[in-house]
């Protein structure tokens, strides 16, 4: 069981760096930001391959070994092929993880060689800040922190921008489909939207049921949200959906549309579906505009719109 002091101070940090994104001022060349990040990705991935491969025993370093690929050879690679190319060759040869082997939950081989990897050998000192990510745990596994610099922020942001310009160009209700803690995606998600002016009318999230499930998480989530209120930002307290019931939404979605504003949808894929189906046995028309990200399309839930 977790300590609950570590785990106070954990979200406590967290509220802090979600307070401070706020309190960033707006990126006014987020374009160019975003086209300088894509013009520079091979000299960006020369530089930080660069550093791992100084350290003979990092585990990625003894994937380009196993390879054969040296430093000059990346970089004589890259210049002649790009990086795509040089990705996929790259892949070919073993050089890569697999999310097991990434969660250390399985040994990395490669070829009959046994490499052992921690979780802190993933640690990128480019990542260094005062921000910190977690993730949900949805997959059955532990949750993990990421930290996250400013420059990722920004970058993030700059992202978002471009997307509400191409996607958002017609007014429309802003919804947030996401968990709340220990993930720490639907926090984010919230206050990046109102940040760019496109704040969600309402955030919804797994955890209804019985008011004691998950209660520390919710108590925490809402203190972070009261934080961030504090300081200005426009983020909903989430509204809580029992299991497998998206009948909420479907019909909030359906409440809008009657009052002549049509839907967009923020979240994971297979709750962003299974809202889909239940609006087709509500007879509610699907949002033709959505942000899904954060989870695969399997067999058993594949993406919808109409």
């Amino acid at each position: 069981m977790p300590n609950p002091f570590a785990e106070l101070f954990k979200y406590l940090k967290l509220g802090e760096g979600l307070a401070y994104v706020h309190r960033m001022p707006a990126d006014p060349n987020y374009r160019t930001t975003i086209e300088t990040f894509i013009r520079n990705r091979g000299a960006n991935f020369l530089k930080m391959t660069q550093a791992i491969l100084a350290s003979p025993s990092h585990p990625y370093a003894q994937l380009f070994q196993g390879a054969g690929c040296t430093y000059a050879d990346l970089e004589a690679e890259i210049g002649r092929n790009g990086l795509e190319a040089t990705l996929d060759r790259l892949l070919a040869e073993g050089v890569y993880l697999t999310l097991d082997e990434f969660r250390c939950n399985t040994e990395i081989v490669r070829g009959g060689r046994h490499i052992r990897a921690t979780m802190a050998d993933w640690d990128n000192a480019a990542g260094k800040g005062p921000l910190q990510n977690f993730s949900s745990g949805s997959s059955g596994a532990k949750s993990l922190k990421t930290n996250s610099s400013l420059e990722y922020v920004k970058f993030g942001s700059a992202g978002g921008r471009i997307l509400l310009d191409e996607f958002q160009n017609v007014r429309r209700v802003a919804i947030t489909m996401m968990p709340i803690l220990p993930g720490s995606h639907g926090l984010g998600g919230c206050l990046v939207g109102a940040k760019l002016g496109y704040p969600s009318e309402r955030w919804f999230a797994l955890g209804g049921g019985s008011k004691f499930k998950n209660a520390h998480y919710k108590a925490m989530t809402a203190a972070i949200v009261a934080r961030l209120r504090l300081e200005g930002a426009n983020v909903p307290y989430p509204t809580y959906l029992d299991p497998d019931d998206f009948s909420p939404v479907a019909e909030f979605v359906a409440k809008r549309k009657r009052e002549g504003m049509s839907s967009a949808i923020m979240g994971m894929v297979s709750s962003i579906t299974r809202r889909g189906r239940r609006s087709d046995r509500r007879r509610v028309r699907y949002p033709r505009n959505l942000r899904v990200g954060y989870g695969g399309i399997t067999d058993r839930c594949q993406a919808r719109s109409y």
